[in-house]
Formats: C-alpha cells, sequence, structure tokens
C-alpha cells in the first residue's frame, strides 16, 4: 500500500433545524449526548475505540449503515445523526443538512491499496509504479514541513 498525502476530517451529519447544526465543532463531550448512525465498518469501530480509550460503549448507537445515502434518510427521519467523514459527505451535499467537524479535530489517511503477490495488468503495473513514484517524491516534499500531531491521525 502507498500513504497518500490526503486526509478526510471526521464530523457528524445533522439535520440544519437541529441546535447542534448552529455549532462550529462537536467535542466527544457533545458526541456521548447525540444518537449516532455508524458506519459498519470495522476500521471505524477501532477508530472510535482509540477514541473513547477502549469502546464506543458511552456513545449512543442509533444504528447502523453501510449506505451513506440510506444514512441520511434515517437522519431525516430524526432517527440519528450520522458519524462520517467529510469527503464522503462532500461528494453529496443535501439541502436539509449541515456537517460538523468532530473537536479536536481527528483524521482519516488515505491509502492506495493493492493485493499481495496478485500481477496486474500492464496498464495497473504501470500505473502502481507512476503512482508509486509520485507519492515517494511527494512524501519527501512533505518531510521538509511540520507533521500534524498524533492526537489528528486517527
Amino acid at each position: 500500500s502507498l500513504p497518500l498525502s490526503s486526509a478526510d476530517r471526521w464530523g457528524v451529519v445533522v439535520r440544519s433545524d437541529s441546535p447542534e447544526a448552529q455549532l462550529p465543532a462537536l467535542t466527544q463531550d457533545e458526541l456521548v449526548k447525540l444518537p449516532l448512525i455508524l458506519p459498519r465498518r470495522h476500521i471505524v469501530i477501532d477508530t472510535l475505540h482509540q477514541w473513547f480509550n477502549g469502546g464506543p460503549e458511552p456513545l449512543k448507537i442509533a444504528g447502523y449503515h453501510n449506505l451513506m445515502t440510506n444514512a441520511l434518510t434515517l437522519v431525516k427521519a430524526g432517527l440519528g445523526n450520522l458519524l462520517c467523514v467529510e469527503g464522503s459527505w462532500t461528494i453529496r451535499e443535501t439541502p436539509g443538512f449541515v456537517f460538523i467537524p468532530v473537536s479536536p479535530v481527528r483524521l482519516a489517511r488515505h491509502r492506495l491499496v493493492r493485493k499481495k503477490n496478485r500481477l496486474l495488468s500492464r496498464t495497473a503495473e504501470s500505473f502502481w509504479a507512476y503512482a508509486a513514484d509520485h507519492w515517494r517524491s511527494e512524501e519527501s516534499d512533505t518531510q521538509l514541513s511540520p507533521k500534524m500531531s498524533d492526537s489528528q491521525n486517527h
């Protein structure tokens, strides 16, 4: 896998008529008070374990989703608020909802991944080689600039 330089902020999508819609960010203390709809991905649950020192138990989990579009229907109905990364929200912004980032900032880092020991087509191998060279040079450029704190890497 190759680490990519991009990252997305975690946040919560709420109805625009909710009191939280006016907040600039949601703290951990505010998150535990909201009914949340979480992605049904183990990596997200593992991330929540890290945020909450061992588990998301203090959260009010209203449900889980596999498709964000379906989860927005639940938010619209007032059944909960959607925990997601900003990038998945901005590609489908919908009137009547607001994305509120989590504070302190929590980031989802991105990686380009390929299967081990699997041959790719010539075109795919060429792309992989190009991507590896591109991100290696980009990574060396970013080492000249200050890195984000570890608290932002989850």
